[in-house]
C-alpha cells in the first residue's frame, strides 16, 4: 500500500508540474504580448506626433505654413505643439513683416547692437551702392562703419535714413 500511494503522489506531483509549466508559459506569452501592444501604443501615443512635429519644424524652417499635430493633448507633446504652434505664427508674421519690407520704396536697414548690418532690402542697399561707390560691401553682415563717406550731404543722407542706430565710427 505504501509502494502504490507513493507511485499516486509521484504522478500527481507530475500532473501538478506540468500543469504549472503549461500556466508558466501562457502567462510568458500573455507577458510578451502585453508588452508588445505598450509597445504600439508608446509609438502610437508618442513617436508618430514627434514625427509630425519634426516635419512640421522641416517646413517651419523653410518659411512654409506648418500643420502642427496633436494640439488637443494636454500631456508634453501637447504643450510642444502648442509652442511650435506659436512659433509658426511668429515666424509667418515675420515672413509677411519682411515680405513688405523688401517691397516698399522706401530705404530700409537694420543693423545689431555691435553695428553689424542685419538686413537692408533693395531701396537701402541700391542706395549705399550709389553712396559708397563700392557695391560688393554693401550686404548683411558688413560692419557699418566701414563706409568712407567723405561727402557731409551723403553722410547726412545716410544718417536721416537709419537714424535709428548709432554709428560712432563713419568718418
Amino acid at each position: 500500500e505504501l509502494v502504490e500511494f507513493t507511485g499516486n503522489a509521484a504522478l500527481e506531483a507530475e500532473h501538478h508540474e506540468q500543469s504549472a509549466l503549461r500556466i508558466l508559459v501562457i502567462i510568458s506569452v500573455l507577458g510578451a504580448l502585453v508588452s508588445v501592444i505598450f509597445s504600439m501604443a508608446v509609438i502610437f501615443a508618442i513617436i508618430r506626433p514627434l514625427a509630425k512635429m519634426q516635419v512640421a519644424m522641416g517646413n517651419m524652417a523653410e518659411g512654409n505654413k506648418a500643420e502642427i499635430p496633436s494640439l488637443e493633448s494636454q500631456d508634453e507633446i501637447g504643450n510642444i505643439a502648442r509652442a511650435l504652434q506659436g512659433i509658426d505664427k511668429i515666424g509667418q508674421t515675420a515672413l509677411q513683416v519682411q515680405s513688405a519690407l523688401d517691397n516698399a520704396s522706401s530705404a530700409v536697414m537694420m543693423a545689431d547692437s555691435k553695428n553689424m548690418i542685419s538686413y537692408l532690402n533693395h531701396s537701402a542697399r541700391e542706395m549705399l551702392k550709389e553712396l559708397s561707390g563700392q557695391t560688393h560691401i554693401v550686404a548683411t553682415g558688413v560692419y557699418i562703419g566701414c563706409w568712407d563717406v567723405a561727402k557731409k550731404a551723403y553722410r547726412e543722407t545716410l544718417f536721416s535714413v537709419i537714424s535709428a542706430v548709432t554709428f560712432d565710427n563713419i568718418a
